[in-house]
């Protein structure tokens, strides 16, 4: 009976734990952006906007070449490409989103940053071609615009050449996109309403087609009704997966820290795992910080 007695307890106490945290094995993307004056300039001007929208416009090339070109030159703008990419051409207009929705399901989503790029090409009259390219950056909340230009680059070959000219160009502007693994991501609570802050906050955060911005306003939402002691550790477990995926990792580790703080577990620390990650990260971003504070 005693024996009994102890397995309720114990299964209650794990039921409870395993209620209020949801494990998961996902990830949040990062933009990975190089450390130099071009890509970091981008860095600040980009915010935590990543949807973007583009338009392609040739000048000086046949218009019988234009499909296979816009063709080698968007594969080599989507290539491991942080930033969502949507051919503004095939629009007649931008579609924004319903925000009837409160859980997050709009059909379209707005994109804030507008980025126009312009290749020109040019002949000598012993018919040796060059590129040249101009990217314009226009984001439409600050209404902030910056622009990115090369000199003429000699073009030999094909299509494929092509290709690679503008994707050894775009890596050293444009954010790659890395990873951060979650360890543990609590999206449920024992009080209803927090619950559903919470689940709006994680659903969001999971739609990598979204700007992650969209998440941090419900569990802030969260932080104001939050009365127990495991809702707070959850919430600053969720925020610093939040400020991860807009590339804030200092405040990220300090949410870490604070969960860690509220966590009342003898045996599993998850959070020390967390900071050994977010750490490393630290150190792999570190101009960030600078870049950051100005």
């Amino acid at each position: 009976m005693k024996f009994f007695i102890i397995f309720v307890f114990v299964f209650l106490t794990i039921s409870e734990k395993t209620l209020d945290a949801t494990p998961d094995s996902d990830f949040v993307f990062v933009a990975g952006y190089k450390n130099n004056p071009d890509s970091l300039k981008l860095f600040k001007f980009a915010k935590t906007f990543k949807r973007v929208g583009v338009r392609l416009v040739l000048r000086g090339i046949d218009k019988s070449e234009h499909l296979s070109v816009k063709t080698v030159i968007w594969n080599a703008l989507r290539e491991n490409s942080y930033f969502i990419l949507s051919d503004l051409s095939k629009q007649r207009k931008i579609k924004i989103p319903h925000r009837k929705d409160r859980r997050g399901s709009e059909k379209f989503f707005r994109e804030n940053l507008l980025m126009t790029l312009f290749v020109e090409q040019s002949k000598k009259r012993n018919g040796e071609k060059s590129l040249s390219f101009r990217m314009h950056w226009l984001n439409r909340n600050t209404k902030e615009r910056i622009v990115f230009q090369t000199e003429k680059m000699f073009v030999n070959g094909g299509y494929e050449n092509i290709q690679k000219i503008v994707y050894t160009w775009k890596s050293e502007i444009l954010p790659i996109q890395d990873v951060f693994f979650i360890s543990e991501l609590r999206c449920v609570s024992n009080d209803k309403s927090m619950t559903r802050f919470l689940e709006i906050g994680c659903k969001r955060l999971r739609e990598k087609e979204q700007d992650p911005e969209s998440a941090k306003v419900y569990w802030e939402r969260a932080v104001k009704i939050s009365a127990a002691e495991y809702d707070r550790e959850s919430i600053q477990n969720n925020l610093a997966y939040y400020y991860i995926s807009i590339g804030d990792f200092k405040k990220a580790e300090e949410c870490f820290l604070k969960a860690d703080s509220l966590d009342v577990s003898e045996s599993y620390r998850v959070h020390r795992s967390q900071l050994e990650d977010i750490r490393e990260f630290r150190k792999k971003y570190d101009y960030y910080e600078e870049e950051n504070s100005r």
